[in-house]
């Protein structure tokens, strides 16, 4: 069964310049640069019941981790299956539904495809899955995935246009095709 574990942390967090140093929001609200703690408190709660930053620091399975927060199972899926059969979508679009926590993990850093700008994907890299939605136009419908870089960015030098983005931002759309062709698998908590 499930087991919580409580883990009391304060509130003094490793800096780098002006932001902490790992897990941070900057995000904008009513056009003002505001800050977040909430994911620097959590992950620090998170590297002490682990050991330390240096344990949580070098990758990982983002299923496991939300699993170990929200004490939900997570289910893990491969990307690779019948294009628009493939029964994946149905469960994304089930999860955004529902409002289940997914994430997609990339592939190795050192292929070709993370290497091009136009992507703005990193490889080895956990994203979160914002939703999936269809689009229809006429009679023909297009499905995207609405992603979100926890970084808060869009990978430097990336050609944000190029995948129909206006500006070079953390949240940002993939075609269903794209989507699998950048990214290995999907987890979804709950």
């Amino acid at each position: 069964g499930k087991k919580a574990t409580t883990v009391t942390v304060d509130a003094d967090l490793p800096y780098s310049g002006d932001a902490p140093a790992y897990a941070k929001s900057k995000e904008k609200v009513e056009g003002k640069a505001h800050m977040e703690l909430w994911p620097s408190i959590l992950e620090k709660a998170y590297a002490a019941w682990k050991g330390s930053y240096d344990e949580i620091g070098h990758g990982g399975n983002s299923g496991a981790v939300m699993t170990a927060i929200t004490g939900q199972r997570s289910r893990s899926q491969s990307t690779s299956g019948a294009g628009d059969a493939d029964p994946l979508w149905t469960k994304m679009k089930e999860a955004t539904e529902k409002k289940k926590p997914m994430t997609a993990g990339s592939g190795d850093k050192d292929d070709e495809k993370y290497k091009d700008p136009k992507a703005g994907v990193y490889g080895w890299h956990a994203y979160t899955v914002l939703g999936v939605e269809e689009k229809k136009q006429g009679d023909k419908s297009e499905r995207f995935v609405q992603m979100r870089n926890p970084w808060g960015i869009r990978r430097r030098g990336s050609d944000a246009s190029a995948v129909g983005d206006t500006e070079n931002r953390a949240e940002f759309t993939l075609t269903w095709a794209e989507f699998r062709r950048l990214y290995d698998n999907v987890a979804i908590n709950g």
